[in-house]
């Protein structure tokens, strides 16, 4: 054998031995990805969380062909079919968000230099992306980055101000961790999130938007007691509020004085919801029945309540202490308010399984209609229809000109006015 022959026949030989190094490598990568979808599949992340982190894996994310338009201008195409109206916010999905606003000076061109400058408020939004990072937009402005914290195994996140919580699963995919941090701010940078935990597994949280107040279910090890735990945001007054033997209440707040607990929505089952006065502990019971679910709503526009009947969702509003009818058929998680009389609901269209079981849990999506109701007059406006949109949170800037929401489907943020 020739040097030539020797030297290709090891060159070929090398190729070989790597190939099958490559193959191994890729086959063990190939198993272990698979058995981590596995355990991804199997983990039922509704039962530690209000709603899962991700879209459940029978569901495919389905992408907008004309999402995108434009700050400047929006699509209108009122033909009595589809009506299009909303601008894409957030290019990725995103986890939650607020509205934010800021003041700054607006740009003159007078050459009177007596003409004094002008402030005028400039709008946009505070969101998390799912892997934890904290971005902001305002109106006209590119998107920037808040803070570079990474978090994992993400169930829930909640922002007010420069605060931000996560709520997260330990490995174990049974442990609730919840974090509350603050954003560090850094001069022509982007800062961090330091914080400090609170007890493990707290089963449900809410943020008081009025006055950073939180609260928190926290249940012991055996799930058979709990306590309801209140503090303040970036301070360390936590104390326990009162104790209870159902550990699967929602909380949220009604006003700064009472907070509004419910029982975890299952169309097979009566659930009850219950005002709580954080002053005297005095209990007013709102409604029992199936399927419930409620949202407190912003600008003092009282309590939506929704239930569910004969498969289908039945909606009041709990205002001036007492419950009235509302026209739109939807679940609460969908609702919210522009100003103290007008509601805006999207409405699902012919929801279908278990309600609202299977849309919580991910199993079945919905094609909504964006609607406004004037609980005054009974006018209602259509915003939004067409298909395309299952939105499932849904806030209105601070001044309830601009309707923030997310499409459930892929997790982008839009914003509409209502």
């Amino acid at each position: 054998m020739s040097k030539t022959q020797k030297i290709i026949l090891i060159i070929g030989t090398s190729l070989v031995g790597l190939s099958l190094v490559l193959l191994l490598v890729n086959t063990v990568l190939k198993n272990r990805n698979t058995k981590d979808m596995a355990i991804i599949d199997e983990t039922n992340l509704f039962s530690l969380f209000e709603r899962p982190i991700t879209p459940n894996p029978k569901t495919i994310p389905e992408i907008i062909a004309d999402e995108i338009v434009s700050d400047a201008g929006q699509e209108v195409e009122n033909n009595n079919a589809v009506i299009k109206n909303y601008v894409l916010v957030a290019e990725r999905p995103v986890f939650n968000f607020i509205p934010i606003e800021k003041t700054v000076d607006q740009i003159s061109f007078s050459q009177d230099k007596k003409t004094p400058d002008t402030k005028i408020k400039k709008y946009g939004t505070r969101y998390v992306k799912y892997d934890g990072v904290i971005y902001e937009k305002y109106d006209g402005d590119v998107e920037q980055k808040v803070s570079n914290t990474f978090t994992a195994r993400l169930g829930e996140v909640f922002l007010h101000s420069n605060s931000v919580v996560y709520r997260y699963s330990r490995e174990d995919m049974q442990t609730i961790e919840t974090y509350l941090g603050t954003v560090s701010t850094k001069e022509g940078g982007v800062g961090d999130v330091v914080g400090d935990y609170l007890p493990k597994n707290i089963r449900s949280f809410a943020i008081n938007s009025n006055n950073a107040k939180f609260t928190g279910l926290l249940a012991d090890e055996s799930r058979q007691s709990a306590q309801i735990i209140i503090g303040t945001l970036g301070k360390s007054d936590r104390k326990t509020l009162l104790k209870t033997s159902f550990t699967d209440w929602l909380l949220d707040w009604l006003d700064d004085s009472n907070l509004v607990l419910t029982s975890r929505a299952s169309g097979k089952v009566i659930g009850s919801a219950y005002i709580v006065n954080i002053n005297n502990l005095a209990k007013t019971k709102i409604i029992s029945d199936y399927g419930l679910t409620t949202k407190a709503l912003p600008f003092g526009a009282g309590l939506i309540v929704s239930t569910v009947g004969d498969n289908k969702y039945e909606t009041q509003i709990y205002q001036n202490k007492k419950l009235g009818y509302l026209p739109l058929k939807t679940v609460a998680d969908k609702c919210t308010a522009s100003a103290k009389n007008i509601i805006v609901c999207a409405v699902p269209n012919s929801p279908n399984g278990v309600l609202p079981d299977d849309w919580y849990r991910g199993e079945v999506n919905y094609r909504d209609t964006l609607i406004s109701y004037n609980t005054e007059t009974g006018l209602q406006k259509v915003l939004l229809n067409g298909d395309g949109f299952d939105i499932d949170i849904i806030k209105p800037s601070n001044d309830g000109s601009v309707i923030y929401f997310r499409n459930k489907l892929n997790g982008f943020l839009y914003k509409i006015k209502p």
